[in-house]
């Protein structure tokens, strides 16, 4: 029931968004040979994406104890086609990658609401309770990564190795920084996809840790109960 919702909801936004961004450049950029990429690459995945949100939020709002886990199944699954997303963004454009920060945002913000604006966390156990915070924290996490991602010089182009320290490339750099652009010539710097990548792991694996030690810990005993 909750997967039908769920995949009605992405397939109706999902084809509206492609649409406009399909047809929209054909009809009011109609010399542009790449125009209707925008649907594909960008309005389409992103539409289909929210519309999975909607649906998950419509589903939570009237499922019941038994449905909690295919309504956490969807949403785990939703954030995960963001991120792969985001990593798909990164090896295209910087401009790409600020557009799946945005998405992310609203993954955060969709996630955060169901997870503390419906009956869903009254459902779940008590050590799983307690990471929620992380969850958040970590995504929170990796959509600054995204916005502020690590960055190298380009290896392709002309010859653009650093004469002297002071010409070493920043680690990072905001995501919309001039140096990023590639629309017009070779961009001075470009997404270390590996990196960020890198970044992610070693933040989901310390928040496996702490959910670990959050999970184990025993709730404190009442002064009353003890006496």
């Amino acid at each position: 029931m909750i997967g039908k919702i769920v995949i009605r909801r992405a397939l109706l936004l999902g084809g509206i968004a492609f649409a406009a961004g399909f047809v929209g450049p054909i009809v009011f950029r109609p010399t542009s040979n790449l125009g209707p990429m925008l649907g594909i690459l960008l309005t389409g995945p992103m539409g289909t994406i929210v519309g999975a949100l909607w649906g998950i939020a419509m589903a939570a709002r009237e499922s019941d104890a038994a449905q909690t886990r295919e309504l956490l199944a969807w949403l785990s699954g939703s954030w995960m086609a963001t991120l792969l997303y985001t990593l798909f963004a990164a090896t295209l454009s910087a401009r790409f990658t600020a557009m799946t920060a945005g998405l992310q945002l609203v993954v955060l913000f969709a996630t955060a609401w169901i997870l503390y604006g419906t009956e869903i966390r009254s459902r779940l156990p008590e050590p799983v309770r307690r990471c929620l915070p992380v969850i958040l924290a970590l995504m929170t996490f990796i959509l600054v990564t995204t916005v502020f991602p690590p960055v190298m010089r380009p290896w392709w182009g002309l010859d653009q190795q650093p004469a002297s320290s002071a010409d070493l490339p920043p680690r990072l750099a905001f995501v919309l920084d001039a140096r990023l652009d590639a629309s017009r010539h070779v961009p001075l710097l470009t997404i270390q996809k590996s990196a960020l990548i890198l970044e992610w792991i070693a933040a989901a694996a310390l928040a496996v840790v702490i959910c670990i030690v959050l999970t184990k810990a025993r709730p404190a005993i009442p002064k009353e109960v003890e006496g």
